[in-house]
């Protein structure tokens, strides 16, 4: 993807050069360690273990993940104003616990909780980075479902802790701010989720815009609720049969099925009973149907909820706003504006397949 910002040579001021030596050593030596991880545990997940990648990613949890961010554009609520040129200016900021919040409309948000906010708060290089996920994916054959391009990931100079961007003033110029929201513009309209990707205590390094099927934080998430629903189905398939043989005659058949199950029928408790992979932390904000009366049941929305909020049941709309993570393409995929983004009151457990799940929110703080 061409991107603006990479005509961009500076997006600072100049820093000395010994700091740019010393930025770009640091940097390189992560990007070496982390690529040289995940491609070991990609290695053994093919080659030796096959459920290594999940149990490694469970076994980092606290320590690596992503926090779920939406953009500025799924804040409005009126789709003409999701542009550049029509955006809702931020009204009015005031501090609060020696946070600056920012007014928008009827919204008070922090810096952090917008991924535009973030980003030009953030030490940002000026180049696209190539996103290792989509690129790892791409050279073992799979072809990512929506067809995203491969630069699309925006790195930190140096790793930052998400406090710190968040106390930091704005550091970019209009016109830079421009190509960084065309930018997220383009990843919005493909159906990326935007992601802040952090280590340890939300120190932060990259900036993700991220597909479901190839991020190594959403992926396997989603790889792990199929698998819960699939040994749930086990289980339910088993309890029906064995009412059956408890009330009526099994056929040869279903006596199999039930005889296979019934060997079987631990592993799929267990299986059932365990928590997905806890490696991302929903947004500050969740959905809500402004206007259901506007809802037309297109189905839309469906596609673009990639943590199963949204299903369509007998061609009507349902929602469980339980299993929102708040990252807005919902919103902007709605053709009648029916659905808006709202703050949460508080942080909540997920529910029924998030429970367990807990994260020290950085939002909320």
């Amino acid at each position: 993807m061409n991107h603006p910002l990479n005509s961009q040579h500076t997006i600072h001021s100049p820093p000395p050069t010994r700091r740019i030596i010393s930025s770009l050593i640091k940097t390189s030596l992560w990007g070496f360690f982390e690529t040289l991880t995940l491609n070991f545990v990609h290695f053994i997940d093919r080659h030796i273990w096959s459920n290594f990648h999940s149990r490694f990613m469970r076994l980092i949890h606290h320590r690596f993940g992503g926090i779920v961010t939406p953009f500025d554009i799924s804040l409005e609520n009126n789709p003409l104003k999701r542009t550049w040129e029509g955006k809702t200016p931020y009204i009015n900021r005031h501090t609060k616990n020696g946070q600056e919040f920012l007014e928008k409309g009827q919204l008070s948000i922090l810096p952090t909780q917008e991924i535009f906010n973030l980003l030009i708060r953030s030490d940002v290089n000026p180049s696209v980075a190539i996103c290792y996920c989509r690129d790892h994916m791409k050279y073992h054959g799979h072809q990512c479902e929506l067809d995203a391009p491969l630069r699309t990931c925006l790195t930190l100079r140096l790793p930052q802790s998400v406090s710190t961007i968040r106390n930091s003033k704005p550091r970019l110029n209009e016109s830079q701010q421009k190509a960084l929201y065309t930018l997220l513009t383009r990843c919005e309209k493909i159906g990326l989720v935007h992601q802040v990707v952090f280590y340890k205590r939300y120190n932060t390094y990259v900036i993700c815009n991220c597909c479901p099927d190839c991020c190594e934080v959403l992926a396997p998430l989603f790889h792990s609720i199929k698998e819960i629903k699939y040994h749930q189905k086990k289980l339910d398939k088993y309890n029906d049969l064995n009412y059956k043989k408890q009330h009526s005659v099994l056929t040869s058949q279903e006596y199999y099925q039930y005889t296979k199950l019934y060997k079987s029928r631990k592993m799929h408790e267990k299986g059932a009973r365990m928590d997905p992979v806890p490696l991302v932390a929903r947004s500050a904000f969740i959905a809500i149907q402004h206007s259901a009366g506007e809802c037309i049941n297109c189905g839309k929305c469906v596609e673009r909820c990639y943590f199963g909020a949204r299903k369509m049941k007998e061609g009507k709309l349902v929602y469980n706003p339980d299993l929102c993570y708040g990252c807005g393409l919902c919103v902007t995929n709605c053709v009648t504006s029916a659905i808006q983004l709202k703050k949460r009151p508080k942080p909540k457990e997920m529910s029924p397949l998030g429970i367990g799940i807990q994260h020290d929110h950085p939002h909320f703080s």
